[in-house]
C-alpha cells in the first residue's frame, strides 16, 4: 500500500521504460524462439503498467464528471 504522501505512480511512463529495456535486451539475443519467448515475458511488467494507466485515466474521468 503506497503511503499518502508518495508521489502517484506515473504507470504510462513506467509502460514506456520497460517496453524500452526490453527492447533493447532483445536486440542484443539471438532470434531463437527462447529469445522470443524472453522477449514477451519482459514486455508482461509494460502490459500492467499501461492497464493500470489506462484504469487512471478512467477514474479520472468518472470524477471530473
Amino acid at each position: 500500500m503506497s503511503n499518502a504522501n508518495e508521489a502517484p505512480t506515473d504507470h504510462r511512463q513506467e509502460a514506456l521504460d520497460v517496453l524500452a529495456a526490453a527492447m533493447t535486451s532483445y536486440g542484443e539475443r539471438h532470434h531463437t524462439p527462447e529469445a522470443v519467448a524472453i522477449y514477451v515475458a519482459d514486455q508482461i511488467p509494460a502490459i500492467v503498467h499501461a492497464l493500470l494507466y489506462v484504469g487512471d485515466q478512467l477514474a479520472e474521468r468518472g470524477n471530473a464528471r
